[in-house]
């Protein structure tokens, strides 16, 4: 109504603060003018854990306005299968900030990761060592192992090694085996042509 004075209409927009009801006089010309401006509103955040993050390429914490593009990208852990604590599972990711967002870069270790144990008996020619036996496992990413070792008549077996299972598969424990010595003794020797062969001699 011309000359009436009047609240002018909000509207409700998600992610902005409404300002304050603004009063107006209606002119009979239809110039009457009201202006609102909606402010962005604020959310914070956060990823708990940046150990494994690529911080070149993801968002720092802090408060950022309603809408703001967030980049995150987590590192690829061989051996490891990953998700994000809201269940996403991209490493990377871009999305617009909605909502006060809190984030945690899950890693959970794989139980079925291969190492190799292989066996070596010394060559008969002291000169080195050669594969007898390999054997193919797995096992749980970053856990300590302690393989077993085996038992090889005439050979002395190693002491055992603890190591950890790398995540790309490539940790190898190498047993080397050492010949035994044994004793040779000739009796009646005076009978034997070539002379006393009696010693220590490698297995």
């Amino acid at each position: 109504e011309t000359d009436k004075e009047v609240n002018a209409p909000l509207q409700e927009r998600t992610g902005f603060v409404s300002p304050t009801v603004q009063n107006v006089t209606i002119n009979g010309d239809g110039s009457s003018e009201v202006t609102y401006t909606y402010e962005r509103e604020e959310y914070t955040f956060s990823i708990t854990d940046r150990t494994y993050i690529d911080s070149t390429l993801t968002t720092n914490n802090g408060t950022y306005p309603y809408e703001t593009e967030v980049t995150i990208k987590a590192v690829e852990r061989e051996g490891y299968d990953f998700s994000w604590s809201d269940g996403e599972t991209d490493y990377e990711r871009t999305f617009d900030l909605t909502e006060s967002k809190e984030l945690t870069p899950m890693y959970t270790a794989r139980n079925d990761t291969a190492y190799k144990v292989i066996h070596q008996k010394q060559k008969i020619t002291l000169d080195g060592y050669e594969v007898v036996d390999t054997q193919n496992l797995t096992g749980t990413t970053d856990s300590s192992i302690t393989p077993a070792v085996n038992t090889y008549t005439g050979f002395t077996s190693p002491e055992t090694q603890t190591v950890t299972i790398a995540g790309d598969g490539s940790t190898e424990v190498i047993y080397n085996y050492a010949r035994n010595k044994v004793r040779v003794t000739v009796t009646n020797s005076e009978y034997i042509e070539e002379g006393d062969i009696s010693g220590d001699y490698y297995y």
